[in-house]
């Protein structure tokens, strides 16, 4: 059994992942094993894995139906053995040593969850861009209060440079056919972890705007996703005031799904995705005390969530708020437009 697992979740990437591949088997760290997980992909991706793993016995090709990316996580999840786990999404690529470091970081410091930075990529632009995870949280300090850990909420989600211990989310549950589940499993992982840390090197290259990937698709459809994603997450976290601070990143995800809905909805509160987006509100609804009784910001925002956890308001603050991002959007839009002219 290896040390580290690395989940390649796939499906119409035959142009990308012999670079995520290449990346993976020239790690330092050679005590790995390599699961892509072909998810019913109907190009040539499986075709381009077989040939790897003729080649490196620690790449190892799994063929199941499509469930969309959360059932990859969730199926390679339950059956990996190895203490630790990554997901290198096929598009992606590592640095050489990130799971040296990585690994050797979480040994040495017995952590549950180890994050680094990484390298936002765009296409036909040679040039990498360090992201660096998050603000005041001190690299290569372990974290082990709760309210600390969670505050790595605050960070990004998405699976880049992230080493997790596979036993503190062995019972995950993620939905089928459903983008964006790694913000769950991030959350999720957070809420069990008891040893957090952060290593401010970059050790992962995220290419942000591959074509129809999720973040350059501006299908409505998405909407749905996020408001699924949201309620996977926030119905697994227990509501008690010790997990204050992540069910404040929660409230802050409603928020954000309201801005997504104000920005790819052609159809303001009539279309069919509104009532899922709504959910989002009327669920966050039941932390109210929590989120309450530990807010800490603006008198506005303080107005904004006390209108929107209020039982008789929320549904007429949820549509404001839609609009005032959406009018707030379109004046962003003159002033560039006036400036590009001037």
């Amino acid at each position: 059994m290896a040390n580290v697992t690395v989940l390649v979740p796939m499906y119409n990437v035959e142009k990308y992942v012999s670079k995520c591949l290449d990346s993976l088997i020239s790690q330092t760290y050679k005590d790995i094993e390599i699961w892509a997980v072909n998810d019913g992909s109907p190009d040539n991706s499986r075709n381009i894995v077989l040939d790897y793993a003729a080649k490196d016995s620690r790449v190892k090709l799994i063929d199941k139906e499509n469930g969309g990316y959360g059932s990859v996580l969730q199926m390679g999840i339950k059956k990996i053995k190895s203490p630790y786990f990554l997901v290198c999404d096929p598009d992606d690529w590592l640095e050489p040593t990130a799971i040296e470091k990585l690994y050797n970081f979480s040994l040495k410091s017995n952590l549950d969850l180890a994050v680094g930075d990484y390298y936002d990529v765009f296409v036909g632009d040679k040039n990498k861009h360090v992201v660096h995870f998050i603000k005041n949280i001190t690299p290569h300090k372990v974290y082990t209060e709760e309210k600390d850990i969670q505050r790595f909420s605050f960070g990004a989600v998405s699976p880049h440079a992230k080493l997790f211990r596979t036993s503190i989310v062995k019972n995950i549950d993620l939905p089928m056919r459903v983008n964006y589940t790694d913000f769950i499993l991030y959350i999720y992982a957070l809420t069990n972890a008891k040893r957090v840390s952060y290593i401010d090197i970059p050790l992962a290259n995220y290419l942000k705007d591959r074509p129809n990937n999720s973040v350059t698709n501006v299908n409505p459809s998405r909407l749905k996703d996020h408001a699924m994603v949201w309620n996977g997450a926030f119905n697994q976290i227990p509501i008690k005031k010790e997990n204050s601070v992540i069910l404040q990143r929660l409230y802050e995800a409603v928020l954000g799904n309201l801005i997504v809905y104000s920005l790819y909805s052609t159809d303001y509160f009539h279309d069919k995705y509104w009532k899922y987006i709504l959910d989002t509100v009327r669920e966050v609804r039941k932390a109210a005390p929590i989120l309450k009784s530990n807010f800490n910001g603006s008198i506005v925002n303080k107005i904004i969530m006390n209108g929107l956890l209020n039982e008789k308001s929320y549904i007429r603050y949820s549509r404001n708020y839609v609009l005032y991002v959406s009018k707030k959007n379109k004046l962003r839009k003159t002033i560039k437009k006036i400036r590009s002219k001037s």
